[in-house]
Parts: structure tokens; C-alpha cells; sequence
């Protein structure tokens, strides 16, 4: 329903193609393995679906947001710590 209501003034065709281009965004497990940059992935627990990527990428870090969604995670201050945190441990004048 949520989604129904969320997309009812959108133009079809406009959204179709937007969905369409999604599958320009595909990142496979070869190049996920080539990633060789430390990196930060922010995942709700509903979305642990992110869990395989320490396999892939040994430089990522996995961090959970309880309670997130795309929607509520920008406003969740977990979110702001964690990146700062993030990018203050991997500052390019310490490396």
C-alpha cells in the first residue's frame, strides 16, 4: 500500500525506465573482490543480506543501523557517528 501511495503521481513510463537502468548499477563478485579500498557498508538488521560481503571484500567494515530504512537512516545518529568514525580511522594523511 505504502509503495502504491509512494509512486500513485510518478509517471509509469519515467519509473520503468529508472528500474530498467538498475541493472546498469550491478556490481559483480569479481569486481567486488578486486576492491581493494576500505569501505564501510551500513545495513539495518533487516538487511544483513550484506554479511557475504566480508568474504568478498576483506577491507569492509559492516556496520548495523538497528531499526533503519532508507528512509529513517539519514536522520539516525548511528549513521553520522559511524561514518565519521569511519573516515577518521582511514584519513589519507595516515596511510
Amino acid at each position: 500500500m505504502m509503495m502504491k501511495l509512494a509512486f500513485a503521481n510518478n509517471d509509469s513510463q519515467a519509473l520503468a525506465a529508472a528500474m530498467r537502468g538498475f541493472r546498469d548499477l550491478l556490481v559483480t563478485k569479481k569486481q567486488l573482490r578486486k576492491i581493494k579500498t576500505p569501505t564501510l557498508a551500513l545495513y539495518s538488521i533487516e538487511g544483513e543480506s550484506v554479511k557475504p560481503l566480508k568474504e568478498l571484500m576483506p577491507n569492509v567494515e559492516l556496520q548495523a543501523i538497528e531499526g533503519a530504512n532508507h528512509t529513517t537512516a539519514p536522520f539516525n545518529p548511528v549513521l553520522i557517528k559511524s561514518i565519521r568514525d569511519f573516515l577518521i580511522r582511514h584519513r589519507a594523511s595516515d596511510n
